[in-house]
């Protein structure tokens, strides 16, 4: 049996248009979903130690009459679902009944959410386009981009069939749903939703004793990077919120963000060549969130991206180079943050550090990484001077950053003795 409870019979059920399953030619019998469903399953069995019961119709539409019944059955009976979302799965009928169905059951259910993780997983094996959009059932659980857009603006699709060199972006994605699955499929064992009798005491795959991380939903030029944080975090049994995409109004997402930052200890944010309007609401919201109960940040900028900026290079998007000086000359913006620039190797380990028992946590003096570092304090230094200053250390390999008296206990020290040199 899989880690699915007893009243179960299916850890997985998926769904998926018939048409996202054709060969792309006579020549060829490359099946993408049959091979996601193998795939997926294998890389399960990985986490799971066992064969995951992964259920899916591949009898083709045209029997789907004569199998109505235990289609119906299926999906009651199964703990999860993975809508496979296409234009094609938008038009399919029967797709938008098992949709509707799923989510009828689950509420009945335990409920559509678990340990605020969606039962519904959003595979998008293609873009929609612009005047579709995804139905409400799954409007804001997480979606799993199994394409990429190259730097022409051209969509490839994770088929291995077609783009060979996607393999590894393919493994990546899938390796993330199965990560992603995994843990919910332990949590609904723990939660005991849809079993009777009493669960057993297997150990979890998070570890509660470790602070959440909120992890800001990226701009679309680095959601590669935030996928490999997520990795990095989870691999380390941290929970990482939030688990969806934020939708409704500006004042809806604001809310339900605010929900998750009360959740975290610390915040990533990242920030690059795109000006993306989520990244900046939850930076800004992340920010009064650390001035109000202290939350620990991190922002990360490519060093590649910082030095075009600051050398005054015209940029693709100048609202966002104009963010960009902003940010970093705006004490306000990075309240409670750290600004890195450099690899994401130095990010992690930098999230790490923060993350560690206080018992264990480094020393101060090596806060900075193993690049040199220079605190600015006195707050009264102007934006222009600040950012010759910052572009004149940048150009020697050292880093500048803004010292904020009030939340850097590590400092305390060096203002002090910097206030009694003034007087």
């Amino acid at each position: 049996m899989g880690v699915g409870m007893a009243g179960y019979e299916n850890d997985i059920f998926i769904s998926y248009s018939q048409e996202d399953n054709q060969p792309n030619s006579d020549e060829s019998i490359f099946e993408w979903v049959t091979e996601f469903h193998h795939d997926l399953a294998a890389r399960l069995a990985k986490y799971m130690g066992e064969p995951p019961r992964i259920w899916r119709d591949n009898r083709g539409q045209e029997s789907f009459e004569g199998s109505k019944a235990e289609t119906r059955d299926r999906l009651s009976k199964s703990a999860i679902m993975l809508s496979i979302f296409s234009s094609g799965y938008l038009r399919s009928e029967w797709c938008e009944r098992e949709l509707k169905a799923f989510t009828r059951y689950a509420k009945k259910n335990g409920g559509i959410k678990i340990k605020n993780k969606f039962r519904i997983f959003k595979i998008i094996k293609t873009p929609l386009a612009a005047h579709e959009k995804f139905p409400a059932q799954v409007r804001d659980a997480t979606g799993y981009a199994f394409y990429k857009v190259d730097d022409n603006d051209r969509v490839r699709e994770f088929d291995k069939s077609i783009y060979p060199e996607a393999k590894r972006e393919y493994y990546l994605a899938l390796d993330d749903l199965a990560q992603d699955v995994y843990q919910l499929l332990m949590a609904i064992k723990t939660e005991g939703v849809g079993r009777a009798e009493p669960i057993d005491n297997e150990e979890r795959p998070m570890d509660d004793s470790k602070p959440t991380v909120y992890v800001s939903l990226p701009p679309t030029d680095l959601k590669a990077y935030h996928q490999q944080i997520k990795r990095e975090l989870q691999a380390r049994g941290y929970e990482v919120v939030p688990q969806q995409e934020f939708h409704g109004s500006m004042a809806e997402r604001a809310t339900a963000i605010k929900e998750y930052l009360q959740q975290a200890e610390l915040s990533v944010h990242f920030f690059g060549g795109v000006f993306d309007r989520m990244a900046r609401l939850q930076n800004d919201l992340a920010a009064e969130r650390s001035v109000e109960g202290g939350l620990q940040r991190l922002i990360w900028i490519p060093r590649s991206i910082l030095d075009r900026v600051n050398s005054g290079e015209p940029q693709a998007e100048a609202a966002q180079s104009e963010f960009l000086e902003q940010l970093q000359l705006d004490e306000r913006m990075q309240a409670g943050a750290e600004l890195v620039s450099e690899s994401l190797d130095q990010l992690i380990t930098d999230m790490l550090r923060r993350l560690a028992p206080k018992s264990t946590a480094q020393a101060p003096q090596s806060l900075a990484g193993d690049l040199p570092c220079v605190y600015v304090i006195d707050t009264q230094i102007s934006a222009p001077a600040l950012k010759w200053l910052r572009g004149q250390l940048m150009a020697l390999g050292v880093e500048l950053r803004l010292a904020r008296q009030e939340k850097d206990q590590i400092l305390m020290p060096l203002v002090t003795e910097s206030n009694a040199t003034k007087s």
